[in-house]
């Protein structure tokens, strides 16, 4: 007996309430009476599920037996003595194969520019992240690479390349692909809603570096953000805020170029013990940066801890200048601005206002800035910083003399 089936396509209709399939289409619904969306059917799903897997898998085994093929075929050509062949043709290929195979190829702009990348099929679409942080020629070896569309992201309040010529600099060598873009009149879509910062963080930096025209997230407008770490610090700490100056009086130390300053580091080594021990350790799970301008200082800040705790300080907090901690975010960020001289003297490139920009930006929850204050009113931007802090009773006068930050008599409001 020999059985066939039918080859004829036929939809079948399924009805997932009544639980029962037909090959009858079923009536449309009435006027008024709400209408099924397909894609969100359960049936619908699952299929497409299943379909998605086994395309990825197709694509998977299928990349796999390319790749074989082309080391069975280098290899037979290595056989061959009239054809000397080198293993890195080899590796070459390999390369551009597994590249050219992949949907999304993620680099830094410095090998954007390396061979590997240069023998591979033009990619539809180029994003450059950070864009407003590098120069033009760094962006261009990207954008080489691209065919149809390329996006640039960046932020060109915050800090440009990095560029050590002094004549690099007068020649607007620092000048990115994208500040160039946007002041020769190019449109620019500006993402004007912030995710990171609580709200009290993020009311100076929307104001003075954003015109107001940058907007807070619902995410961070909730009354838990920040959860039980946030409801703990501020318990225990009454006069703590999301954001914070310690008015400390200290001294900088000049080394070399850069600058130092001890007082600062022992302040930020007492301030983080003192927040992790009244959280119970909770800080030392969450993120915690402690972020300055000045190499030196970072130097120090790191040896200081490195005595308190030994080399397992690099898993409790990064430690890093405010350039190298752009782009990056923590839970907690301490930042020590060093400049502690007599007034009058200038507070060197703290001044800077796009390095202020991205220290004041990188903190979620606390941003506990340690200054001397009658050292950076000199610069506008500081005075205002400090003005926007006694407003909101954010001061905090630190007396170095004391050693306990449960002493009552440790802090003492700004007048």
């Amino acid at each position: 007996m020999k059985i066939t089936f039918e080859k004829i396509p036929r939809v079948i209709f399924v009805n997932h309430e009544l639980k029962t399939v037909s090959l009858t289409p079923p009536p449309a619904p009435n006027q008024g009476e709400p209408r099924s969306i397909v894609k969100e059917m359960p049936h619908y799903r699952e299929c497409m599920n299943s379909l998605v897997k086994y395309i990825e898998r197709h694509s998977t085994m299928h990349s796999k037996l390319d790749q074989r093929v082309l080391v069975h075929n280098t290899a037979a050509s290595l056989a061959n003595t009239k054809h000397k062949q080198n293993t890195g043709d080899l590796n070459q290929l390999l390369e551009t194969h597994i590249l050219d195979s992949a949907n999304i190829v993620m680099t830094t702009l410095g090998s954007a520019g390396s061979g590997v990348l240069a023998r591979l099929n033009k990619f539809e679409v180029v994003v450059v992240d950070e864009a407003a942080q590098s120069s033009e020629p760094a962006t261009l070896a990207a954008l080489q690479l691209g065919s149809s569309h390329a996006i640039l992201v960046g932020d060109p309040q915050q800090l440009p390349a990095t560029i050590f010529s002094v004549s690099g600099r007068v020649t607007k060598y620092d000048r990115s692909l994208f500040q160039r873009l946007e002041d020769s009149g190019h449109p620019v879509n500006m993402l004007n809603t912030q995710y990171r910062m609580a709200p009290k963080i993020s009311s100076f930096p929307r104001r003075i570096f954003y015109d107001g025209s940058l907007l807070d997230g619902p995410n961070v407008l909730a009354p838990d953000y920040g959860g039980e770490l946030s409801r703990t610090i501020m318990s225990t700490f009454q006069d703590f805020q999301p954001f914070t100056i310690f008015d400390l009086d200290s001294t900088e130390e000049r080394g070399g170029t850069s600058l130092s300053n001890s007082v600062e580091a022992r302040l930020a080594l007492h301030l983080f013990c003192s927040l992790a021990e009244s959280t119970r350790g909770m800080t030392k799970k969450s993120r915690v940066a402690i972020i300055t301008p000045y190499s030196q200082q970072v130097q120090l800040l790191r040896s200081t801890f490195e005595n308190k705790f030994g080399g397992a300080y690099i898993r409790m907090v990064d430690i890093s200048t405010v350039d190298a901690y752009q782009g990056k975010e923590a839970d907690i960020v301490i930042f020590s601005c060093v400049r502690a001289a007599e007034k009058g003297i200038g507070i060197g490139f703290l001044s800077d206002v796009q390095r202020m920009n991205v220290a004041l930006t990188r903190a979620k929850h606390f941003l506990f800035v340690i200054a001397r204050c009658r050292t950076i009113l000199v610069n506008p931007y500081w005075r205002d910083l400090v003005s926007h802090a006694k407003e909101q009773g954010a001061i905090i006068k630190v007396d170095p003399s004391k050693n306990s930050v449960k002493n009552k008599e440790f802090w003492q409001k700004y007048d």
